[in-house]
């Protein structure tokens, strides 16, 4: 992270994925996943099994909704997809 807030400095063959105010939460998270190689699918893997193992008490202290729960995991699924056939 550099000096000054939120900024990264990005070499050659790095992508970058973020998640802001996902779709319809109510609520403004953010979540940002850098790397190459196998690093960024591997990312959003982990966030996708992360949100499926969370207990309800979790996804309410998180504020994720069942519908949440749903939108998102559609979403890590197409943006894997996507980083599936970029490969």
């Amino acid at each position: 992270m550099l000096e000054g807030g939120l900024q990264y400095q990005l070499r050659p063959g790095d992508s970058v994925i973020v998640f802001g105010q996902l779709l319809r939460c109510k609520h403004s998270a953010w979540i940002f996943g850098k790397g190459s190689g196998q690093g960024l699918p591997q990312g959003v893997e982990a966030l996708r099994v992360a949100l499926r193992k969370m207990s309800p008490d979790q996804l309410k202290a998180n504020e994720i909704t069942e519908e949440d729960r749903r939108v998102q995991i559609n979403l890590y699924n197409n943006v894997s997809a996507q980083l599936g056939a970029d490969r």
